[in-house]
């Protein structure tokens, strides 16, 4: 079971299907074994893969991908877009989450037989710090020389300019 990061740490891009493969042949397991799950530490769910690896998006929660040039319209599945996550169950948030995941929503059904929605992660969107919230954070608070005074991310998903 894996949890994202798909970067080592020389911050390359780690290529799921060469990972996938690496660990049956290190481990002697099946790939359908092998689990990957998307999440945010600000929400409280996780999209764990099934055995074909689809990201299933748990029944409680809403993924709206929106157009990045224009993001109070919502994207059709299998178009990319900016992620907004409705959670219900995430109470110190006001109803829904902006991200910074570029993400296309699946428009056929998994073969698995699971329904809902199925997420599939492309990347983080150009101008946004490398790093989860927890990291920004992580960092904000051990700035001790006060050199860290805004937030690191200079695109806005409402604004028409992106960096």
């Amino acid at each position: 079971m894996t949890l994202g990061g798909w970067r080592s740490f020389t911050g390359r891009e780690i290529v799921p299907e060469s990972f996938r493969e690496l660990v049956t042949r290190v481990f002697g397991i099946s790939e359908d074994q092998i689990r990957d799950m998307y999440g945010l530490v600000e929400t409280n769910f996780m999209a764990i893969e099934c055995d074909r690896h689809a990201k299933h998006v748990p029944p409680w929660v809403h993924f709206s991908v929106r157009d990045l040039d224009n993001p109070s319209r919502e994207v059709a599945p299998g178009e990319p877009g900016l992620l907004v996550v409705n959670d219900p169950l995430s109470l110190a948030y006001p109803g829904f989450i902006v991200t910074d995941d570029l993400v296309y929503l699946s428009k056929e059904p998994c073969g698995c037989g699971r329904n809902g929605q199925i997420v599939n992660y492309m990347y983080r969107i150009k101008g946004a710090e490398i790093g989860c919230c927890a990291i920004n954070l992580e960092k904000y608070m051990s700035d001790k020389d006060g050199s860290v005074m805004e937030c690191p991310i200079v695109w806005h998903p409402f604004s028409s300019q992106r960096r």
